[in-house]
């Protein structure tokens, strides 16, 4: 069988709902490959983080061999020093033949519980507007 990378089923989880400005959050992304092909599959993942947010720990940019029906953790954390609301937008699957001459690739768009308010910290509450 021919493998097509919507055999790839793509997850983004989001430490916290909401975050606090300054604040570490971390991100996972899990990749599970159903495919029953026998052979692995070699994959780069790009995870496109909202535009004020700083990369902490790790990458956001992933290269990895996916053998089928196997499935990846991997993650990172990053920081906001602003106060909003933000979107983490889509991520990018890239799939690579074994000479890397040719690839094929698909945008997976966020949903709106991947936006997250960021605020300031309250003694009292958390609140976006302290």
């Amino acid at each position: 069988p021919v493998f097509s990378l919507e055999n790839l089923q793509v997850t983004r989880k989001i430490s916290k709902d909401r975050i606090v400005e300054g604040k570490e959050v971390e991100v996972t992304l899990i990749v599970k490959n159903t495919s029953t092909s026998k052979r692995s599959e070699i994959i780069e993942l790009l995870d496109n983080i909202p535009e004020k947010f700083n990369l902490l720990n790790g990458l956001e940019k992933f290269l990895f061999f996916l053998n089928p029906l196997e499935t990846l953790k991997m993650s990172y954390s990053c920081k906001c020093d602003y106060v909003g609301i933000f979107q983490f937008n889509s991520l990018t699957l890239i799939h690579k033949d074994y000479l890397g001459v040719t690839n094929q690739s698909l945008s997976i768009s966020g949903n709106r519980s991947e936006e997250r308010r960021v605020g300031k910290e309250c003694r009292s509450r958390w609140s976006p507007y302290h």
